[in-house]
């Protein structure tokens, strides 16, 4: 993702309000309008969308990390129609409620801004492309490998601390199937379990 520059950030910062939110919290459920569109200034958000399956409850779109937008905010909020998902923090969030007509005038102005939110919107077709690839196509303990490695070096550690019904969520499966693949995996000695801790070989 594009870093956003410090010319940016402070436009953004005497155009909007300043916000923390508490891990767990809803920023906006599927099916509200968006009046404001934030700015992830620190911590993660979860976009998922309510599913009707007998193992899952909810199919998880993508993240939205520090110093992105949310597609699916933008998109309701300068349509003014309803979200197509929920942002929940999946961690404590810290960033800014960018008001819409503010944000619409950035994008009409700055060009900077206009190149980040198509950046950002040509990104997470990707994420979806990759998720529906990975639902049809790839098997379980493939992905939840690549799920570990990739927040292994998202957060730069050895070892993570992470619970199976979150790598369920994640992947969206159900906690019994990454039981299953976690345990076959252990037997291939590519990972071990450690008290709620996982470490990658």
């Amino acid at each position: 993702m594009q870093k956003i520059s410090t010319r940016l950030l402070a436009l953004i910062q005497e155009n909007s309000r300043y916000v923390e939110l508490e891990k767990g919290s809803v920023l906006f459920y599927e099916g509200d309008i968006c009046k404001d569109i934030f700015y992830c200034l620190q911590g993660t958000i979860t976009l998922s969308v309510d599913v009707e399956s007998r193992d899952l409850r909810e199919l998880i779109l993508y993240e939205c990390h520090s110093g992105e937008h949310c597609i699916v905010n933008i998109a309701s909020a300068f349509s003014q129609s309803k979200a197509v998902a929920s942002a929940r923090a999946c961690s404590d969030i810290k960033g800014y409620t960018i008001p819409t007509h503010i944000a619409r005038k950035l994008m009409v102005q700055d060009l900077e801004y206009q190149k980040i939110i198509f950046n950002l919107f040509a990104l997470r077709y990707s994420t979806l492309t990759r998720l529906l690839e990975n639902i049809k196509y790839k098997r379980l303990d493939v992905r939840v490998l690549e799920y570990l490695q990739s927040r292994l070096m998202q957060q730069k550690i050895k070892e993570l601390s992470i619970s199976n019904e979150e790598i369920a969520n994640a992947l969206n499966t159900s906690r019994a199937v990454v039981n299953r693949a976690l345990q076959k995996l252990k037997q291939k000695g590519v990972l071990s379990t450690r008290r709620g801790r996982i470490v990658l070989y």
